[in-house]
């Protein structure tokens, strides 16, 4: 998924609001590489914005509809150090790690202030390396990574597509986050569920209140508003 304009006016507003750490002395991983997409007549182009397109930065990829650059090359100018994790990366700076397998057994042990999950968990089981068999859950996995890359008092960004979006592996109701939040004694900054384009998403903040373990997958298991897709044609 496209990280917009809206999406970092969202992240940097609720920062200002929600945190008492500044934003330019927090640590910041988006989960995938992230595509800042800004058409051409985007209303939210402000001075740093233009400054920033004005300054040739590296293209994500070729596109005749709207600037394409990689999200976290604009980051960098906001957050003490920006990274970026993918299975399968563009860029030779960010972190190829598989976020349905356990992080540490991969050698990754950084955590961070700030995790953008936008648009990525619901694609965690989608390849058939992940595919969700009786005794391994690939969502289980990736949120407990983000449990485990998260900082106490860090924020976690969600953005994912909602019930029956024909998207990803796997859609997520209200229900998911509210007792994945209770289960994990997270503080609840916001959730709801709103068109993006023409599908609906949802959208949810959580902060980390303390270091404690993440969810039994009996737990988890239990949770509700977690929907696997059916995927015609699995990677």
């Amino acid at each position: 998924m496209g990280f917009k304009i809206i999406d970092l006016n969202n992240i940097i507003n609720t920062l200002k609001i929600k945190s008492d750490v500044d934003i330019n002395k927090m640590t910041f991983i988006e989960l995938g590489e992230q595509e800042f997409k800004i058409t051409y007549n985007d209303d939210d182009i402000n001075e740093n914005i233009r400054k920033f397109i004005n300054s040739k930065p590296r293209s994500f990829k070729k596109n005749d509809e709207r600037y394409s650059f990689f999200a976290k090359d604009y980051l960098n100018f906001i957050f003490k150090s920006v990274d970026s994790t993918d299975i399968e990366c563009l860029c030779c700076y960010s972190f190829n790690i598989d976020l349905g397998r356990c992080i540490k057994i991969q050698h990754f042990y950084k955590t961070y202030d700030v995790i953008n999950n936008n648009g990525t968990t619901e694609h965690v089981g989608q390849i058939k390396e992940n595919f969700e068999t009786n005794t391994y859950n690939p969502q289980y996995e990736v949120f407990k990574n983000i449990h485990n890359l998260l900082n106490m008092g860090g924020f976690v960004f969600n953005c994912v597509p909602y019930l029956n979006v024909k998207h990803g592996a796997y859609n997520y109701d209200l229900a998911f986050f509210e007792d994945l939040i209770e289960l994990n004694n997270y503080e609840k900054i916001y959730l709801y569920k709103e068109l993006r384009g023409k599908l609906e998403h949802v959208y949810c903040c959580f902060k980390k209140k303390e270091n404690i373990e993440f969810i039994s997958i009996e737990k988890f298991k239990k949770i509700r508003g977690l929907l696997k897709r059916k995927i015609k044609n699995p990677k």
